[in-house]
């Protein structure tokens, strides 16, 4: 079988290579995307018992931080950006 190197000339190799890089690239965000996704659900699963109303835990602070962790896909362009807020009870 003959080799990338010896059937298209260098443009073509490179456009290829460049394309199979990007695609590897996006791949690779995505995962990144799916894991915080996967985190932020975990987060807001461990403190769903402070959202209901007669939780002592259910304040303004606890409010602010469960809706930071759902607007934070939309907060950042890029998923290594990402900075988790500071959960108010100090833990996950």
């Amino acid at each position: 079988m003959p080799k990338l190197e010896n059937v298209l000339n260098t443009e073509e190799l490179n456009k290829l290579n460049l394309e199979r890089n990007t695609y590897y690239q996006a791949e690779a965000q995505e995962r990144a995307w799916q894991a915080i996704r996967n985190k932020r659900g975990d987060l807001l699963a461990a403190t769903d018992w402070a959202a209901l109303p007669d939780s002592p835990a259910n304040t303004p602070e606890m409010l602010a931080y469960r809706q930071a962790l759902r607007d934070l896909p939309n907060a950042y362009a890029n998923p290594d950006d990402v900075v988790w807020p500071a959960n108010p009870l100090g833990g996950a």
